[in-house]
């Protein structure tokens, strides 16, 4: 993605709430490739990590693969959410009928 563009999510929250997103489901997943491969010890064995992209058994730690400006708004993110606020995942609208 050019640094010029933005990524559009139709229906995405703008309330400044982070959101996640699962890349494969973007109708051009390649344009945003990982920055860390994650459990990795659970994968098959003919799935091929790339050798430029950091890779770790488990989770990480944030504080060791993260720049410190996405630190930084994390922290800032918690401590403006309401007391209790607790992580809910937004389900893609078909999930949420049912």
């Amino acid at each position: 993605m050019a640094a010029d563009e933005t990524l559009s999510l139709e229906g995405a929250c703008t309330c400044g709430a982070v959101r996640f997103v699962r890349v494969g489901t973007l109708n051009e997943p390649d344009r945003l490739p990982p920055d860390i491969h994650i459990f990795t010890s659970s994968k098959q064995p003919w799935v091929v990590l790339p050798p430029n992209t950091p890779a770790v058994a488990e989770y990480y730690d944030r504080s060791k693969y993260w720049p410190k400006e996405s630190l930084e708004r994390r922290s800032t993110q918690l401590a403006t959410r309401p007391s209790g606020a607790a992580f809910r995942p937004v389900l893609p609208s078909a999930e949420r009928r049912r």
